[in-house]
C-alpha cells in the first residue's frame, strides 16, 4: 500500500509520462473487398468518424490524404503509450475491417511538438512527406543512422532547416527515416535525396509523397 502512495506521489511531481509518437500509413490492400457505392460511402463517413473521434480523445495528432494515387492512401501522426496500443487504434477502423484500407504502423522518434487545431473554415494544404524505404536491401535494414550524419544532411537539403515534421523510424521497419518538408514536392528533391546517407550507401531509396493535412494542425517548421 505504501509503495503505491510514494509511486502515485513520484507520478504527481513528475507529470504524466510523455506518450511515443507512431506512424500509421493507410494503404490500399492488393485484395481489396468490393461493394456497391452506398456501402463504399456509408464506410468513407465511418472512416472519417473514426480519425475524428480519435483525433478528439488526442489519440490521433494529424491525419491526411495522399494527393496522388498510390499505394499509400493517407497518413496518420499518432501518440499511444505503445506500438501495440497504437495498431489497436489503426486496426479499429472501419474502413480496415472492411478490408478497404490495409495499416503499416511504425515507431517514429520525432522531437516533442506542439499540434494546433484546424482552420476553419476547414482546407487542406499539401507538404511533401519522404520515407526513405530499406525494404528491398540485400544488407538487411541498416543500423539506425547517426544523428550527426542524419543532420548534417537535412541542413544540406535545406539551408533553411524548415522541417514540420523529423525523426528516424526505430524498430525492425519497413522504413528507416521519414521526413515532412513545407509545400508540395519540388522538380530538384530526388536528385537531393540521392545524398541521404542511406541511400548513397545502396542500403535505401526515397519515397516521395504528396501529404494533405488540415490548414493549422502541422506545427510551424523548425531547424532538425
Amino acid at each position: 500500500m505504501f509503495s503505491a502512495i510514494i509511486g502515485a506521489s513520484i507520478l504527481a511531481v513528475a507529470g504524466p509520462v510523455p506518450k511515443a509518437t507512431f506512424l500509421i500509413l493507410l494503404v490500399r490492400p492488393a485484395n481489396a473487398t468490393s461493394y456497391p457505392p452506398e456501402k463504399l460511402q456509408e464506410i468513407q463517413a465511418a472512416h472519417l468518424k473514426h480519425l475524428g473521434d480519435h483525433y478528439n480523445l488526442g489519440h490521433f495528432r494529424v491525419a491526411g490524404p495522399m494527393m496522388i494515387d498510390q499505394p499509400i492512401r493517407g497518413v496518420v501522426v499518432a501518440e499511444a503509450d505503445s506500438l501495440r496500443q497504437a495498431k489497436e487504434y489503426a486496426e479499429a477502423d472501419p474502413a480496415v475491417r472492411a478490408n478497404r484500407l490495409a495499416v503499416e504502423v511504425y515507431p517514429w522518434q520525432i522531437a516533442p511538438v506542439t499540434y494546433g487545431k484546424p482552420i476553419e473554415p476547414m482546407k487542406l494544404v499539401t507538404h511533401t512527406m519522404v520515407l526513405i524505404d530499406v525494404s528491398a536491401s540485400n544488407a538487411g535494414r541498416p543500423a539506425l543512422l547517426p544523428a550527426e550524419a542524419r543532420a548534417k544532411f537535412l541542413k544540406t537539403l535545406r539551408p533553411t532547416q524548415d522541417y514540420l515534421l523529423s525523426g528516424p523510424i526505430t524498430g525492425r521497419a519497413k522504413y528507416a527515416d521519414c521526413f515532412v518538408i513545407p509545400g508540395p514536392p519540388t522538380p530538384d528533391l530526388e536528385e537531393k535525396l540521392r545524398q541521404h546517407p542511406i541511400v548513397r550507401s545502396g542500403t535505401g531509396r526515397p519515397v516521395i509523397l504528396p501529404w494533405a493535412s488540415g490548414d493549422g494542425v502541422l506545427p510551424a517548421p523548425t531547424k532538425q
